[in-house]
């Protein structure tokens, strides 16, 4: 009866702790606006655990974020670069439509997608260019100090080289929770 009642509390334990962990992953890597993010991921061709992973690195998922740089909504989109980006979409711009998680998500897809059609599909070109700029990463690629063969091996700015380490964490994970 003993035996029974300790492999009993144990498999109790085992599921606390599963649940707990399944809880501790999902608000450390949420997948609100699910449904948004893998319709432009799918429309841009995008992996939908990209988009989730520049969402939550870049804003958290807030959708009210503004950066010190001026950076605006899920994705922290430049209005600068949210103006280009409904132009060759055939949008009227409105700044304050970059709150809404539906403009932010599709302007930062099809952003995203320009940058990985730029790159040749190398994510972490792409979001290197995301963070730092596109002429940057460029100067970077044309450099063998900081590149091999098209691929960055270096990146000379910090606070980029820390967020694409934070991208390739989230990837990862995203990968296995956002099933795709």
């Amino acid at each position: 009866m003993k035996k029974h009642a300790i492999i009993f509390f144990s498999i109790i334990v085992l599921i606390v702790a599963s649940f707990l962990l399944l809880m501790f992953f999902l608000v450390l890597f949420p997948t609100k606006y699910k449904n948004l993010v893998i319709k432009y991921a799918q429309e841009f061709n995008l992996s939908p655990s990209l988009v989730f992973s520049v969402i939550n690195v870049e804003s958290g998922f807030d959708k009210n974020a503004i950066s010190n740089v001026g950076a605006v909504g899920l994705m922290q989109l430049m209005p600068e670069t949210a103006n280009e980006v409904a132009l060759k979409l055939g949008e009227k711009f409105d700044k304050n439509n970059l709150f809404n998680p539906e403009t932010n998500i599709k302007y930062g897809c099809f952003y995203l997608r320009y940058l990985m059609d730029m790159f040749a599909n190398n994510y972490v070109n792409a979001v290197a260019s995301y963070n730092a700029g596109f002429n940057k990463v460029i100067s970077w690629l044309n450099n063998s100090d900081y590149s091999n063969k098209g691929e960055l091996k270096k990146i000379p700015i910090y606070e980029t080289e820390k967020y694409v380490l934070k991208i390739k964490t989230n990837l990862k994970v995203y990968s296995v929770i956002a099933k795709n």
